[in-house]
């Protein structure tokens, strides 16, 4: 995909420092978590028409991690460095026990925050583009026991997971307007002893979209996964 000549200046925000875990640096009020695709896109390959014969056919890709960076990198108009990643990000300062906000980031391979996707690229009224998550009001299963100094609260959330990928450009053949859902479980885990707290979550969903990517009509299918981890000291 072509890049522009135009940029545009990351938002940066004072997060956290990516570890492998995923952990949050104790006392930090956000949080981000890995975020892994495995997606296969099946796109409608035109061809010319014939008054006397047609033939339709059909092109099956695979879309990642690594392809949804690249393709992220051209509709923002930017380049990523080496070892930049997925991530989500949520501020527990807003935590809903049913509905929980979100939004996707690149880090880059030290975890450091480079592009929010959920606010993306907007240059003008023909030219933006963005990649957000949203969430659904949730059911839980589980339980939580409190007998100081320890407390353990484990639940599964049920919920409907959605992401939106969009981009117009005023070459209309980048247009892209994809939506894809599906039903999310995570496990979530918190272990308070004394003092410090103790939050992990890995959650999964399978999913399911429909829509036009760089104009050619398209069906996604397949799976996500988030984990992440926080230690808290108070």
């Amino acid at each position: 995909m072509k890049l522009t000549k135009f940029a545009f200046t990351a938002v940066l925000m004072a997060l956290t420092v990516w570890k492998s875990s995923a952990q949050i640096i104790p006392g930090d009020l956000t949080k981000l978590e890995k975020i892994n695709f495995s997606l296969t896109l099946k796109q409608q390959i035109q061809s010319p028409i014939n008054p006397a014969s047609a033939t339709w056919t059909v092109k099956t890709v695979r879309m990642g991690n690594k392809e949804l960076l690249n393709y992220l990198a051209a509709a923002f108009h930017t380049n990523w460095p080496d070892g930049a990643q997925l991530a989500v990000w949520r501020d527990p300062r807003d935590y809903d026990p049913y509905r929980d906000s979100r939004e996707i980031y690149i880090v880059d391979k030290a975890g450091n925050p480079l592009w929010n996707c959920s606010w993306g690229y907007d240059l003008n009224e023909t030219n933006y583009a963005y990649f957000n998550i949203s969430c659904s009001w949730s059911t839980k299963v589980g339980n939580y026991a409190n007998q100081w100094p320890l407390q353990i609260y484990n639940v599964t959330h049920s919920q409907i997971i959605t992401f939106h990928l969009y981009r117009i450009d005023d070459d209309w053949s980048f247009y892209t307007d994809l939506s894809f859902q599906g039903l999310d479980t995570e496990k979530y885990s918190q272990k308070t002893v004394e003092y410090t707290t103790t939050t992990t979550r890995k959650e999964h969903a399978d999913l399911y979209g429909v829509g036009p990517i760089n104009g050619a009509s398209s069906i996604v299918s397949g799976h996500v996964s988030i984990a992440g981890k926080r230690v808290d000291v108070f």
